[in-house]
């Protein structure tokens, strides 16, 4: 078997999943971040100032 068959072959058989498994990984890691970022944001809101309306103040 030639080098080039054998290299062909790994790119047809195993390619594929070695590619699904970094897809993966990949939206593991941004779900992580997102969730994180949500974290964050949810935290800002809570700390943050609320300032009312005076009387008779529209909008």
């Amino acid at each position: 078997m030639t080098a080039r068959a054998l290299l062909g072959f790994f790119f047809e058989e195993i390619g594929p999943n070695i590619y699904n498994e970094g897809v993966v990984d990949a939206q593991e890691r941004l779900l992580q971040r997102v969730s994180k970022l949500a974290c964050r944001t949810a935290s800002l809101r809570a700390n943050r100032p609320v300032f009312r309306k005076a009387r008779g103040e529209q909008g």
